[in-house]
């Protein structure tokens, strides 16, 4: 089973937005970037209106590509993440029709037969965006615009069976596989120059892992309450525009982990990726009441304020140990583009967060 040439991907791209869109793709597809690391990537495209040709849009297709050499198990859980995804977009666009919590889709096409090997999701293309990486944090403000989103994509009404924990749980599993974790320790031990910080992530894994077991996250969720959690919500998952010089929120993506949960699942790895460690100490109390004052705006939750921050506290551990894995795998290239100052910053948060760990060993 071959992975099918772009040209034809964008064959039918083309053909399945005519079908559904009126919209005609054309031009040549430009790569963006890898996604889902080396599996998907990210290509821009424009197209006009088949009515009218002087009516132009510019496009981004999500291909996901399976490769023959994948296990059979990795091959099926990467289909189901992409048929995931679509899921997501389209419940989303069915609750959300006139906010911009989400971008807008054209196309959504599934891997639906076993020898299927590609699959995409063609949607808008959002202009003026900031960059953000693992290096990046926000400030009071910003995060209060991302809380607030956020709230409202918790609101979702969804099939809680259909979006079970077990999604979050089998994907951040793979976080813990005995291959994984030692190539974790060496590359952040790299990062912050000290052995001893990435023997202690090695340990926490052996602690952490057991939040993960099966029926944990199911019990963790029946005791504090679930939402509509993203389940993944570092800062390249986070979209922000430019807004006269000011970083405004567009719209979370990447829904391959989206499931009901309980909202501190999402809030722990927030905080503990995008904000500053100062922040972080200051006003994590101050963040919770907020987002939990602008999910009780849109419906009654099924938790009390202090029940979340009871679960925060038992989720921070887990979020800390998968955003370091983002920090060791990305830091020191994402580093190279930053100030002194921000270099400094960056490094302290991590040291700060391994240090956290050493709370649960």
């Amino acid at each position: 089973m071959e992975t099918a040439p772009l040209n034809d991907i964008f064959e039918d791209i083309k053909y399945s937005l005519g079908l559904c869109h009126d919209i005609v793709a054309d031009g040549e597809l430009q790569k963006l970037l890898h996604a889902n690391g080396f599996v998907g990537e990210l290509y821009a495209f424009e197209g006009h209106l088949r009515i009218d040709e002087n009516v132009r849009y510019k496009l981004v297709a999500k291909i996901m590509k399976i490769n023959s050499n994948f296990t059979p198990e990795m091959q099926e859980n990467l289909k189901k993440i992409h048929n995931l995804e679509c899921d997501v977009y389209k419940l989303l666009r069915e609750h959300f029709r006139s906010t911009n919590l989400k971008l807008q889709t054209y196309a959504l096409i599934k891997f639906v037969d076993e020898d299927d090997d590609s699959a995409y999701i063609v949607m808008e293309h959002v202009g003026n965006l900031v960059p953000t990486s693992v290096c990046d944090t926000l400030t009071k403000s910003e995060m209060e615009q991302v809380l607030e989103n956020l709230a409202l994509f918790h609101s979702t009404t969804c099939d809680d069976e259909h979006f079970g924990e077990e999604l979050f749980s089998n994907n951040v599993s793979g976080m813990f596989r005995d291959d994984l974790v030692p190539l974790t320790m060496k590359h952040l031990q790299k990062l912050t120059e000290s052995q001893e910080k990435g023997d202690t992530y090695g340990e926490a894994a052996k602690v952490l892992v057991n939040l993960l077991k099966a029926g944990e996250m199911r019990k963790f969720n029946d005791k504090y309450g679930r939402v509509f959690c993203h389940g993944d919500t570092w800062q390249s998952n986070i979209l922000f525009v430019n807004d006269n010089g000011t970083r405004k929120f567009r719209a979370f993506i990447d829904f391959q982990t989206t499931h009901t949960g309980n909202p501190a699942i999402d809030l722990a790895r927030l905080f503990c990726g995008c904000l500053t460690r100062k922040d972080l100490n200051d006003h994590t109390d101050h963040f919770l009441k907020f987002y939990y004052e602008k999910l009780s705006a849109i419906k009654q939750p099924q938790f009390s304020l202090e029940q979340l921050k009871e679960a925060y506290d038992i989720m921070y551990p887990l979020q800390v140990y998968l955003q370091l894995a983002n920090a060791a795998f990305l830091g020191e290239k994402e580093m190279q583009n930053k100030s002194a100052e921000e270099r400094k910053q960056f490094l302290t948060n991590i040291n700060s967060l391994v240090d956290d760990l050493k709370k649960v060993l």
